[in-house]
Parts: structure tokens; sequence; C-alpha cells
């Protein structure tokens, strides 16, 4: 796999609260996607944090574990939170992927998207969590599940395959709601913008960010 990762801090935004952690096994990707929101001077530190603890703990375990197991990680994970983030939130998008047989599972909570893009159209798999989903337009930014120090509140879960002739992006609201969507300038948008684009081929990384916000982790 061929995995471009593109951020950039919001200009509403005193920095960039959205990172990305990144881990090969065998046949399997590891991609979690975490967008925090600006709570406080911590919040940076609380994205990079949950994105990459997450991926170290699913690695500790066998990596196809069943879906209860990586719920459990969650969990326990979360709980942990509460020692050093406990005024923090964030969505956050947990992808695995099997590389050989392209069937993908993603763990979701909040506004990150995740969805197949060829030529100019996109089909995503996930829905946010935002009250404009179940009310009305304009209430993008108001969250009705995330991540939380406080409580624990599971992600859903989607599993689609990923055809060859298609990228799959997982990106976060700043990307898929005002540079997407709206058609803001990506690097001019009031939000962080992060998107991961991930491609066939043989296996890259580039980072295309204005912050130390992606984490490759080996094990």
């Amino acid at each position: 796999m061929q995995l471009l990762w593109r951020s950039c801090q919001g200009s509403e935004r005193t920095s960039n609260n959205d990172a990305v952690a990144i881990a090969r096994q065998g046949e399997w990707l590891l991609c979690h996607l975490v967008d925090a929101a600006a709570r406080s001077d911590q919040s940076k530190i609380f994205a990079g944090h949950w994105a990459s603890h997450i991926i170290g703990s699913l690695l500790q375990h066998p990596v196809n574990a069943d879906q209860q197991a990586v719920l459990s990680i969650f969990a326990q994970e979360q709980r942990v939170l509460r020692q050093h983030f406990l005024g923090e939130i964030a969505s956050y998008c947990l992808l695995r992927l099997n590389m050989r047989t392209r069937v993908a599972q993603v763990f979701h909570l909040g506004d990150c998207r995740v969805g197949l893009h060829q030529a100019e159209a996109i089909e995503w798999q996930t829905t946010p969590h935002t009250l404009d989903q179940q009310v009305q337009e304009g209430s993008r930014h108001v969250l009705t599940r995330s991540l939380s120090a406080r409580r624990f509140v599971a992600p859903d879960i989607v599993e689609f395959e990923v055809p060859a002739s298609r990228a799959l992006l997982m990106a976060t609201d700043g990307y898929w709601a005002e540079s997407l969507k709206e058609g803001q300038t990506f690097t001019q948008t009031r939000d962080d913008a992060s998107c991961l684009t991930l491609t066939t081929g043989e296996w890259a990384f580039t980072c295309q960010s204005d912050e130390d916000n992606a984490f490759v982790i080996t094990k």
C-alpha cells in the first residue's frame, strides 16, 4: 500500500490537533486517525497519545483479534485518560485492513470519516456522530458521541471491501466538510484539516504536514 498523510492547522486554531498512527504486521495494516477538540494546550498531545497508544496496545495482541477484544482495548486505554486528559474530547477512526483479502474493518466515534474514492466520487462508509445528522444543517460541530476521559462510549463498527482500483480515505471534518464539501482550499480551512489516503502499490509512506503528528510504529 502507498500512504499519503496530509495535515494542516486551521486558521481558527492555535495548534494542529489532528494525529495519525500507522503500523504493519504481516498482511495487516493498522491506521488510527484522531481529531482532538481544541480544549487546551494539551489537546495536541492528547491526539497523539490516543492515536499511538491504541496502535501500540493492538500490537500486543493478535492483530486479527475479534471485535470484542478491540473494544476491550479501547475501554482499557480510555480509563487511563483520566490521569492526564480529563477535560479533553476527540473523534477517531481506526482502520484494520487485510492487505491480502482487501477487507477493511473500521471502528469510528465522532466526526472522522472513511470513504472509498474513485475519480471525483467518494462513497463514504461511515456516518459522523453529529447533531446535523439528526436535526438540521449547521450543527456539524456538535458531536452526539465522542471520546472522553469521563466515560467510555463504544465506537460503531463497519466492514467493507476495498477494490484495488479505488483509494481509501480517512479524513477529519476539517478536510471532508470544509475542503471537500464546502470547497475551501486545503491550507485555508478554519478547522484543522487532515486526510490519510491509501492506494494500491508497493509500501510507501509520504508525510505532508505542518506538524509532527504522524506516528509510524514498528513492533
